[in-house]
Parts: C-alpha cells; structure tokens; sequence
C-alpha cells in the first residue's frame, strides 16, 4: 500500500483521483490548496504527489512544487497538473506551465482533462522504479 497526497481544488475531480487510488488498495491523504499540502509534506512521508498548479485565492500547487523541490533526497516522486495556459498558447503548444515545471525537475506533469486512470498508470511506472 502507498500514500498519496493529492492537493486539488476541485472536490469532484479530488475525489474522483482519490477514488482511483483507493480502489487499488492505496492510502490518499486530500488537500485543497498549497498551504495546506506543504503542511501535510512537513508531518508525513508519502509515496507519491499530485498537485493541481494553480488554486484560486489562494497558494496552489506552485508553493507544493516549490517544497518538494527543495526537498531533494527524500522527495516523493510528483505529478504536476494543470487545465490553465497563457493567452497566447495555441493548441499545438505544450502549456507553458508545465513545461517550466518540468525543467525544474518535477517527475512528470498532466494537461487536464485526463482519465483518472491515467494518474495510477503513471504511478504504477515511478513505483516499479
């Protein structure tokens, strides 16, 4: 059994990752912003991190990239997530904001929409690591 957090502001999308996981026998530990994510980081060890990058009002998944990067040994591998692009990404375009991301040296990252499913495929792969 791993532990997953999951930090996403939408409560049916959460759940429904949530719901993933958890049929497949894994613990998931569910915030809904930033904040409230670095805190959980501090207090537990987790197997595996899915954060939405950005949350209205308040500090998103950038301030959780930000934690986990500075992390270093130890750091749960972590997935990236966002359904936002810059006014001038075009459909061809790779979001920029993952792309930034991921040169920073998060694991891997997600453009929404996605199956659900996809998360526990791509976790499955960090896992058999």
């Amino acid at each position: 059994m791993k532990h997953v957090l999951i930090m996403e502001d939408n409560a049916l999308l959460a759940h429904e990752w949530k719901d993933v996981f958890e049929l497949n026998g894994h613990k998931v530990t569910l915030t809904h912003n930033g904040e409230d994510a670095v805190a959980q980081l501090d207090e537990t060890k987790f197997d595996l991190v899915i954060t939405d990058l950005f949350v209205p009002g308040q500090k998103g998944g950038l301030h959780v990239v930000g934690k986990i990067l500075r992390m270093r040994r130890g750091a749960p591998p972590t997935i990236a997530i966002t359904g936002q692009k810059r006014i001038r990404d075009t459909e061809e375009d790779t979001n920029y904001f993952l792309r930034q991301v991921e040169q920073l040296g998060i694991s891997q990252t997600l453009e929404k929409p996605f199956p659900a499913a996809e998360l526990l495929l791509i976790a499955d792969k960090f896992w058999a690591r």
